[in-house]
Parts: structure tokens; C-alpha cells; sequence
């Protein structure tokens, strides 16, 4: 687990960048870490309670930690993610979905269509979606058994190549409306 992000991280230090991992101790999953220890990466390695305290303003810092990373780097950023407009019959939600699309929105995208009243359909514009994962095809799945399941309505619109690709590969076209 986590081999993928390990390489990655080997690259960043070859490339004189300062590397951040959480250590085991702190660690509830201690695979990415583990993995960026392992290969040898040299990164320092850090409890999860001093990972805030280095300076986060390094245009060549990166900070690596599965389970932190995202909290630190998307928790402020999630409030500008995800962003929604009705219709003006109230009838289609149109929900903006910009950056990354992953597990760090889960709970933003959820709001984003649950507390709405008299939706019918509902329309998910990815013209600014840069990244989705495994997290973000299950959040779909959730908005389309939100919807009514099968006799859903929703769109995705303004996909970029790769996260067409994705969806295509998913089979969610097959569930979708994609363009």
C-alpha cells in the first residue's frame, strides 16, 4: 500500500525538495508512510503533532501523510469545492464540483444535495474537476440512489479528457449522462 505515492515522494526528494511523513507512533494507517520509509526516501519523519509546525508557505515542501495530507492541505480549500445554484424553477441543482473530487468533499457534496427541498434533477458541472478517485465514484453512486436510483436524473457536464476517461472506464457512462 501506498507504493505509488512512495515513488512519487523518492522523485520530490532527488529533486531536492523537503519531504514530510508522518511517523508510525501517530499513524492510524501506517502504509503510505511506511512505504516512503522502505524505499529509502530520507524524509523527515515527524509526529502528526509537530507535521503543522513546518513551514507550509515552501512552494517545495511537501507534506505526505495519507491521512493528515488531505486535512491539512483540502480542509481549507473545501469550502470553494463545492458550490451549488438552482434553477430558476427550483427544479435542477447544478452542483460545481472544483479541484480535486475526493473523500476531503465527502461531506460538503453530501450537503451540497441533501438539505434540498422539491430538486428534481440535478446536474454536476466538472468543467474545473482536476482529479476524482475511487471516493468521489462512490459519491456519485450516493447522489444517483439520492435521486431515485435507476430513474435518477443527473448530468455530468464539461468533463475534462482524463476524468471522461474515468467515468468511461467505470462503466459510469452506463449510469450517467456524460459530456
Amino acid at each position: 500500500m501506498g507504493a505509488d505515492g512512495a515513488q512519487g515522494l523518492l522523485a520530490m526528494k532527488q529533486a531536492d525538495c523537503l519531504t514530510l511523513v508522518q511517523d508510525e507512533v501517530s499513524s492510524v494507517v501506517w502504509g503510505m508512510p511506511g512505504s516512503v520509509v522502505k524505499i529509502d526516501a530520507q524524509p523527515e519523519i515527524v509526529s502528526i503533532h509537530k507535521i503543522a509546525c513546518f513551514p507550509r508557505n515552501n512552494s517545495r515542501t511537501l507534506f505526505l501523510n495519507y491521512n493528515l495530507f488531505q486535512w491539512l492541505i483540502f480542509k481549507n480549500l473545501e469550502a470553494k469545492m463545492i458550490n451549488t445554484k438552482s434553477s430558476t424553477d427550483g427544479k435542477e441543482l447544478v452542483i460545481d464540483i472544483d479541484g480535486r473530487f475526493d473523500f476531503s468533499v465527502h461531506q460538503k457534496f453530501r450537503d451540497a444535495y441533501e438539505h434540498e427541498k422539491g430538486v428534481e434533477r440535478f446536474c454536476l458541472d466538472m468543467e474545473n474537476t482536476t482529479y476524482l478517485d475511487s471516493a468521489a465514484l462512490g459519491m456519485l453512486l450516493l447522489i444517483r440512489d439520492f435521486g431515485g436510483g435507476e430513474n435518477a436524473a443527473i448530468r455530468i457536464i464539461n468533463c475534462n479528457e482524463d476524468v471522461k476517461n474515468i467515468l468511461t472506464v467505470s462503466s459510469f457512462d452506463q449510469l450517467f449522462s456524460i459530456s
